[in-house]
């Protein structure tokens, strides 16, 4: 079974942004920012009101609470457009490439193997180097072990998708982590 689609650009931004979601280390620094700066505003606040400048205390104070409130949005905002730009510069030759994914036999080592192709290039995958397989809206993810994910479109796939999840899991031993409720935020 060969299975076709389409790379676009939304689908490249969606793997980026599944995965800086369930990074540690993003997750902190955008925890740290959001916390760290308000708290340094709402530190001012009572030193200017110390120092009998109610306006510049009511000022700091407003900007520390607004910060708090509204950097989750400003922070969903400026990383989106971060890895739209990533995606415009490092991986634009990706864009709107045709694809085929199948399962094939390697008779050498009697092995089922996932093969991806396009115009320019063959990659095989060992099914044991598939960490795990991830639904989220809209998508499927295979996360490899080496850190790379593909990103399946479901609009595309269709019916098709869910044959190919079928043998995979079978295969290949893997569960499905369905996460419905999943978006960027």
């Amino acid at each position: 079974m060969k299975l076709e689609y389409i790379i676009e650009k939304e689908s490249l931004l969606t793997y980026q942004l599944y995965f800086a979601s369930q990074s540690s280390r993003i997750t902190r620094q955008r925890r740290i920012a959001r916390f760290l700066i308000s708290g340094l505003f709402l530190v001012l606040a009572p030193l200017y009101a110390l120092v009998e400048s109610f306006f510049a205390a009511v000022l700091f104070a407003s900007l520390g609470v607004l910060w708090l409130f509204f950097y989750p949005y400003y922070s969903r905002w400026r990383f989106r457009g971060h890895y739209e730009r990533h995606i415009d510069d490092a991986l634009r030759g990706m864009i709107n490439r045709n694809v085929a994914i199948s399962l094939d036999s390697d008779e050498a080592n009697a092995e089922t193997i996932l093969v991806l192709e396009d115009e320019s290039a063959r990659t095989q995958i060992k099914l044991d180097h598939i960490e795990s397989i991830v639904r989220i809206p809209g998508y499927v993810l295979l996360m490899l072990r080496t850190g790379q994910g593909i990103t399946l479109p479901e609009n595309q796939l269709g019916k098709d998708l869910e044959t190919l999840m079928k043998k995979l899991t079978d295969l290949a031993d893997i569960s499905v982590l369905e996460k419905p409720a999943w978006k960027w935020k």
